[in-house]
């Protein structure tokens, strides 16, 4: 059982990138990497490539940031005094959300997307897609 368990696992983190809980501590968002978690990819040789956007109650987004690659679960986005680290598109009176998304890279390409949508207002994750 715990064979076909594991069988599975690797095919459906294969098939959508295993990242979730993600939320905003101490001025950077954190994920978890599901696959690395549970010991099926290997942290060394996993990076992950996001990019921001503010975005409208309806996700409706501004123009988006460029793609930037890092090699933790850990993406940089306020400064010490709260604001939004330059880079990070701003919103207004009708964007006040920020979209992350992020794909992940274990040697064979980038997969497909993962959206985190947190408010600008109190940094709460509010949506998750897949």
């Amino acid at each position: 059982m715990i064979g076909r368990r594991d069988k599975i696992a690797r095919y459906w983190f294969d098939e959508v990138p295993p990242l979730d809980f993600f939320q905003v501590v101490e001025g950077t968002v954190d994920f978890a990497d599901l696959a690395v978690e549970r010991g099926h990819a290997a942290a060394s040789g996993t990076t992950y490539r996001y990019r921001m956007a503010a975005e409208n109650a309806e996700r409706q987004r501004m123009q988006r940031s460029a793609w930037q690659v890092v090699a933790a679960s850990q993406i940089p986005v306020l400064m010490a005094d709260g604001a939004l680290l330059p880079g990070i598109p701003q919103g207004d009176e009708t964007h006040q959300f920020l979209a992350l998304e992020v794909q992940v890279n274990r040697g064979q390409g980038w997969s497909s997307s993962t959206t985190a949508h947190f408010s600008l207002l109190n940094g709460h994750t509010v949506a998750v897609d897949r």
